[in-house]
């Protein structure tokens, strides 16, 4: 039996909403036995500029050597579970694929990334901002594994938790780099020289 944990904020998890996303979670649990914690988290986004009240529910999966992520923003919660069944299923696939090169900790080398790689020029102008009016929100998420990786398994723990960047210390140079995607363009390593 897959063991689900629920982090819910701002709205009401009603029991048989629990039990509709524990029985779609159940599909996978042949695909992930070795899964170490299973996330589901809701929470109630409200835009007070329309009045339009959305749900986000985000699926965390930690796995031995990488978090898979998925997550969606909708107004029903059951209709945005269905909804993520399918990338999940595809970022489950994709682990899965690679698995054996994280277990064996066989290499990572791409041919790809090299040609996909250029060195661009950092001639762009920085843009004055005036510091009195500049108030960021800053949000801020810590990591506990500091494991070197090569771009390549950097690129790959990316795809799986759906993001766009992901820092890393390269192996290749043992300095921090981070991997930008570029639409359907390819990847950009970002690094000190």
């Amino acid at each position: 039996m897959l063991e689900v944990k629920f982090q819910v904020r701002n709205i009401e998890l009603k029991p048989a909403t629990k039990e509709y996303i524990i029985e779609r979670l159940q599909k996978f649990e042949k695909l992930i036995p070795e899964i170490e914690n299973l996330t589901v988290t809701m929470d109630k986004i409200s835009n007070s500029k329309n009045k339009n009240n959305q749900n986000k529910v985000e699926i965390t999966l930690k796995m031995p050597h990488a978090f898979i992520k998925v997550e969606d923003k909708g107004a029903n919660v059951n209709t945005l579970v269905d909804k993520l069944m399918a990338p999940l299923l595809k970022r489950i696939t994709r682990y899965k694929s690679q698995e054996e090169r994280w277990a064996k900790h066989k290499e990572w080398k791409m041919v790809q990334l090299k040609n996909s790689i250029e060195i661009l020029d950092d001639d762009m102008e920085d843009e004055v901002v005036d510091s009195a009016h500049y108030d960021p929100k800053i949000f801020r998420k810590f990591y506990d594994d500091d494991t070197p990786l090569h771009p390549a398994e950097a690129i790959e723990k990316m795809e799986l938790l759906g993001n766009k960047q992901f820092l890393f210390k390269n192996i290749e140079n043992n300095k921090y780099g981070i991997i930008v995607k570029i639409d359907n363009s390819g990847y950009e390593l970002i690094q000190p020289k």
